[in-house]
């Protein structure tokens, strides 16, 4: 299972976010692939246990003090299906620090908080999934990556703006408890947390 930190719902941002993945970038990878739909997240961690008896009460064991902080950095290819196209993020202190928690709490195999700390300073990569995709990295470079810089300024998404703006981030939001071992078709949100 994973843990998202989503934008708050119903807002600009996340109704922009959710045509650009669902409709306007799938559009310009290959037709012989059927691009995936999900809803806008940012990771916090992965690497949880499958199965919870209570779900809602690992979200009840999160402490936020100052709420998580997301700043839209670049738009980024990525090597692998699932970070194909992202828009990554700044590595904000609230942010990073939501994160190292909830790795030291949840993942497994995390075992001490020097651990946790390793990880949100040296792998922790932040970032919104635009498209997962099997395209690879060098075609997405050379034939999509232009138009979708272009259908992300012209949906009104900030990138690179340095503060957060209503469209180049967003504080807050909430956290979700996603069962992501599944088949991408069968990812279900277990429970959630508004912040």
């Amino acid at each position: 299972a994973s843990l998202w930190l989503v934008p708050p719902a119903d807002s600009a941002l996340e109704s922009a976010l959710q045509k650009l993945i669902s409709d306007t970038l799938p559009a310009h990878f290959a037709a012989t692939e059927q691009v995936p739909s999900f809803a806008p997240h940012l990771t916090l961690t992965s690497n949880l246990p499958k199965e919870f008896s209570n779900p809602q009460e690992v979200l009840s064991q999160i402490t936020v003090s100052s709420l998580p902080e997301v700043i839209f950095k670049s738009v980024n290819v990525g090597d692998f299906f699932f970070t194909r196209l992202t828009l990554h993020t700044e590595k904000t202190a609230s942010l990073v620090a939501l994160a190292q928690q909830c790795r030291r709490k949840f993942s497994e195999g995390c075992t001490s908080d020097r651990e946790a700390e390793a990880w949100a300073q040296n792998v922790f990569t932040p970032h919104v999934s635009l498209v997962y995709s099997a395209m690879p990295a060098e075609d997405v470079k050379a034939d999509v990556l232009e138009k979708a810089v272009k259908d992300i300024d012209a949906a009104g998404v900030v990138v690179g703006g340095g503060v957060a703006s209503e469209m180049g981030g967003w504080k807050g939001g909430k956290i979700v408890l996603v069962q992501t071992w599944k088949d991408l078709s069968e990812w279900k949100v277990l429970a959630e947390k508004a912040l």
